[in-house]
């Protein structure tokens, strides 16, 4: 089962409500393209982003486990840390979503991808 693009579309718009002005606290991994965001504002508390590449991604109540460590999510978690999510879009019709952020003046983009076996991109203000 996975989400279709008007499903996704619908969730990325109420996502988008919730998460704006959030900072990422944290990322989590959990192999098989399992990933958790964990979001903080000083007035609303911590949200858990789970996104799962093959899935699709919602929000959770449930605190995650440590999870496993790799090269790609120190370099994740190093360049997400403090990213303050300015919108959550989708592109009508398509399976992905774009998490627009700034961090220290400078624009980010964490694009995720959830067809085919999925992806999870980060891209600078330059779309590198």
């Amino acid at each position: 089962m996975d989400l279709s693009g008007l499903e996704l579309e619908v969730l990325g718009g109420k996502l988008d409500t919730l998460l704006r002005n959030y900072y990422i606290n944290n990322v989590y991994w959990f192999g098989a393209g399992v990933y958790v965001l964990r979001f903080h504002h000083s007035e609303g508390g911590d949200k858990l982003l789970i996104v799962d590449e093959s899935l699709g991604f919602w929000l959770s109540e449930r605190r995650p486990a440590e999870g496993q460590q790799s090269e790609f999510l120190t370099k994740l978690r190093r360049e997400l840390m403090r990213a303050k999510l300015k919108g959550l879009r989708t592109i009508k019709g398509e399976r992905l979503a774009i998490l627009e952020m700034e961090r220290n003046g400078q624009p980010l983009k964490l694009v995720l991808e959830f067809f085919g076996g999925g992806n999870v991109i980060g891209l600078d203000g330059d779309g590198r």
